[in-house]
């Protein structure tokens, strides 16, 4: 595994100190390329171009993209979303953490640090992502009957299925959406729009590359 840092600011470099290191996105993708760099936390605030672009060019070269960003918002965190990026930590992340998060990138899941959840929430009440965009469809159907109140029993009985595959589609879920636990997933997917049933509008759709 190659981890290239695109980071004009030094903090990032000094968390992955085994990293290689650079301060612009034409030597953050030259890097990628000799190297065969499969791995790129990159800061969001990179000037000359923009550390966005640079998630979705180095994407496009089949990497797995971390974004990290300081002072985030719903409208960045979604412009984060719209270049397929699926996961978002602070600048500040411990190295642990970025550990995590690359794990997290590289199966696809979406994982937002704890700091930038608050923006997370705002982003999701004002319909402005859509979450669910790695969820199949039975994973979104099992989650939309939770959502409107079943449990998971009723879930399987309406669905055809056994209790197991329910709880089986309930755990991919929690996973890809980056959360703890069922009751959380439910609260994202209320928020999202999802709910079967419910007065709310389905979100606005972003389109996010797998």
């Amino acid at each position: 595994m190659t981890v290239v840092v695109a980071d004009h600011t030094g903090a990032l470099a000094r968390t992955l100190t085994a990293a290689i290191r650079c301060r612009s996105a034409d030597e953050a993708l030259d890097l990628l390329r000799r190297h065969r760099g499969d791995r790129l936390l990159v800061h969001g605030d990179l000037p000359s171009e923009d550390g966005l672009a640079l998630a979705g060019r180095a994407q496009a070269l089949r990497v797995t993209v971390v974004l990290a960003l300081a002072d985030p918002d719903a409208d960045r965190l979604a412009a984060a979303l719209r270049t397929g990026v699926r996961v978002v930590v602070d600048v500040a992340a411990p190295a642990g953490l970025l550990v995590t998060a690359f794990e997290a990138a590289a199966r696809g899941d979406l994982l937002v640090a704890p700091a930038l959840r608050g923006a997370l929430d705002l982003l999701l009440e004002g319909g402005g992502a859509d979450p669910f965009g790695r969820l199949s469809v039975r994973e979104r159907e099992v989650l939309c009957h939770l959502a409107g109140g079943a449990d998971q029993a009723r879930v399987a009985t309406r669905l055809g299925l056994a209790r197991k595959t329910v709880r089986h589609h309930v755990a991919s879920a929690r996973r890809k959406l980056g959360v703890a636990d069922e009751a959380a997933a439910v609260r994202i997917a209320r928020r999202g729009g999802l709910r079967l049933g419910g007065p709310g509008r389905p979100p606005e759709k972003i389109r996010v590359r797998p």
